[in-house]
């Protein structure tokens, strides 16, 4: 995908919203890869783990470590990661959300 969004041509200078106005630049303002750590780390807390507290805390820094790789990537690719997770947090919400109807018991 980083080929990809990085040597396309259509990219080029095209203008998508608000501050972004180059998709094969780095966010200028940082706020998208803000935001995907932010992300990822809500994610990280709904999905449910069963790893050693070790391996948790070298989880925690994992959307640090993604968002600093983020900062001078293009602002596409940061822009995909974010709605990727963003669409992962929602199925995981109603993936684990309780069911509203209650089963008949016979």
């Amino acid at each position: 995908m980083y080929r990809v969004i990085g040597s396309s041509i259509e990219l080029y200078n095209s203008p998508f919203i608000l501050w972004i106005t180059d998709l094969s630049s780095h966010d200028k303002f940082y706020v998208l890869p803000v935001s995907m750590a932010i992300f990822m780390y809500i994610q990280q807390k709904i999905t449910p783990s069963t790893m050693d507290p070790t391996q948790a805390k070298i989880m925690a820094f994992l959307p640090v470590v993604f968002s600093l790789f983020m900062l001078q990537l293009p602002a596409g690719l940061t822009l995909y990661m974010v709605v990727s997770t963003l669409f992962g947090i929602i199925q995981q919400w109603l993936i684990m959300r309780e069911p509203k109807t209650k089963a008949v018991t016979a």
